[in-house]
């Protein structure tokens, strides 16, 4: 967790998944009900092709947020990987055996895999648990859902040229937006009290707002007034969700200003005052 909410130190990203040797939680279900679960073959974040490998004994909501969560972690060392190599060398791929040669990060297998292991762990999300705003909402589902998505973001963010259409960490970038925008939308169909929801989806709201404002300003530079008015709604709807969360709890009013200020910084404070003014008019 402290790989996912911005520890206040390093240490956590510079710990390699091989040296920890916890084992999946059993079934949230099996817990309750003190069921007892083998040990023997449990999977642990060293086990081969544990984020997509989902046995059916030890599989539920809880245990797919936690394989999130890991997607998030490994993005996460990979980047502060990538700074420390930049610093270092100047632009070395990132990782203990990088080859000490100008690199570009997105052309290493690491960031292949990762992006290729975010996508599949999206696309192969075992049937039973593909929708997590159904007759009710599954909080812990939902993170499973959100948080791929937001380990989208980060990993291409810093890559992409979002002025270029046929940038491929920008296509991304726009995708995984759009699937957290979705989410969105699908628990704003709900009556759901979003305070029940784990808090960490405030920051992948947040993520995804301020991807929004990046696109935002590419937009307007070009003169997209219809893609310019969708992605204002989007950044509206982001706004909504975390004033919902802010009335009530610091979080999410800490997000909401700064959403705020990044949109001062990449657009600038005058646009969205003169909006507003329009607004009311």
């Amino acid at each position: 967790m402290e790989r996912i909410y911005n520890a206040g130190t390093a240490w956590p990203l510079t710990i390699t998944d091989e040296h920890i040797s916890q084992m999946m939680p059993c079934r949230f279900s099996d817990f309750v009900a003190g069921e007892r679960v083998p040990t023997h073959g449990r999977q642990r974040l060293f086990t081969k092709d544990m984020i997509l490998t989902h046995p059916p004994l030890t599989t539920d909501s809880w245990t797919l947020y936690i394989k999130a969560t890991v997607l998030i972690s490994r993005v996460r060392s990979f980047n502060c990987h990538y700074r420390i190599s930049t610093a270092s060398t100047g632009n070395a791929a990132p990782g203990p055996n990088a080859e000490q040669i100008e690199v570009s990060p997105t052309e290493s297998q690491e960031f292949r895999n990762l992006d290729q292991t975010i996508a599949t762990f999206v696309r192969e999300m075992p049937r039973a648990y593909r929708d997590p705003v159904g007759t009710t909402v599954d909080p812990l589902l939902y993170m499973a859902h959100l948080l791929p998505h937001v380990a989208m973001i980060q990993l291409h963010e810093p890559h992409a040229q979002l002025y270029s259409p046929n940038d491929y960490s920008a296509m991304q970038m726009l995708a995984a937006t759009r699937a957290i925008m979705d989410l969105i939308y699908k628990v704003c169909g709900t009556t759901y009290d979003l305070l029940y929801m784990d808090h960490g989806c405030s920051f992948g709201w947040f993520v995804a707002g301020a991807a929004v404002i990046r696109f935002l300003k590419v937009k307007i530079a070009a003169k997209d007034e219809d893609e310019v008015a969708r992605l204002e709604q989007e950044l509206r709807v982001v706004k909504f969700m975390l004033k919902n969360l802010g009335e009530r709890t610091i979080i999410g009013l800490r997000q909401i200003k700064l959403l705020e200020e990044i949109y001062c910084i990449e657009i600038g404070c005058g646009r969205n005052t003169a909006r507003a003014s329009l607004a009311a008019d």
